[in-house]
C-alpha cells in the first residue's frame, strides 16, 4: 500500500464516514488473508473509492478504458492504484495485470456488469470475470452496495459468502468460465434480495 493510497484513503473516509454512515454486513468476509476477487453491483463513479476507502487491505480495481477521457478521474483512477480494461476486445494486458494482482495475494475489484447500472436488476455479466475465476483459482467474494450516496443517509453494504471455482480435467474451459459467470450473478441477485429484507 503506497503512501498516496493511504492519503486519499484517509481523506476519502473522512468525508464519506459522516455523509453517508456506511454499514456492512457479514464485513468479516472481507479481512480474510491471501488473494481474492471482489465483485460488485455498479452504480455510480464513486463506488469503488467508496468501496475501498473501508476496507483494510488495498483493492486494485479494473476500469473501463472509456475513463481514460474524463477529466481528473482518468488520472485519479490511475493514481489510486487501479487499471483500465478495454470491454470491447479479449485486453491480454488487462487479463495479465489482473492475474498479476492475484499471484501477489491481492484484492482484485470487478464490476461484472461492465458498466453503470442504476436500476436494481443484475442482469447478465461479462463473462471476464469468470475467466479470471477460473484461471486464478481465486475465491470471489459477492458484495451489494446501495450506492445511493444520500447526504446523511444510511449506505449498507452486504457482503456475501466466499466462492471458489475448481478447474476440472473433465470439462472444457468454455463451460467452466459460463458456469462461474452464472454462479456470480446469482450470487449478486441473491445479495440484492437480502437487501430488501433489511429496513
Amino acid at each position: 500500500m503506497t503512501w498516496l493510497y493511504r492519503l486519499l484513503r484517509f481523506l476519502c473516509k473522512i468525508v464519506f464516514w459522516p455523509l453517508y454512515r456506511p454499514a456492512f454486513v457479514h464485513r468479516e468476509r472481507l479481512a480474510q488473508d491471501g488473494p481474492f476477487i471482489l465483485v460488485c453491483n455498479h452504480r455510480s463513479i464513486v463506488d469503488p473509492i467508496f468501496l475501498s476507502t473501508f476496507l483494510k487491505r488495498p483493492v486494485t480495481f479494473m476500469a473501463k478504458s472509456e475513463l481514460k477521457r474524463v477529466p481528473v478521474v482518468g488520472k485519479g483512477i490511475l493514481m489510486y492504484g487501479s487499471f483500465y480494461v478495454n470491454r470491447h476486445t479479449a485486453d491480454i494486458t488487462a487479463i495479465k495485470k489482473a492475474l498479476a494482482v492475484l499471484k501477489k495475494a491481492g484484492i482484485l475489484g470487478i464490476f461484472p456488469q461492465g458498466t453503470r447500472v442504476k436500476d436494481d436488476v443484475m442482469g447478465s455479466l461479462e463473462e471476464g470475470v469468470g475467466f479470471l475465476a477460473v484461471k486464478s483459482g481465486a475465491p470471489v467474494i459477492p458484495v451489494y452496495m446501495d450506492a445511493r450516496y444520500k447526504v446523511f443517509g444510511r449506505e449498507r453494504v452486504i457482503v456475501g459468502e466466499p466462492l471458489q471455482f475448481l478447474v476440472g480435467k473433465e470439462r472444457s474451459d468454455s463451460d467452466l468460465i459460463a458456469e462461474a459467470t452464472m454462479k456470480i450473478a446469482e450470487a449478486l441477485s441473491k445479495l440484492f434480495e437480502e437487501r430488501k429484507q433489511i429496513a
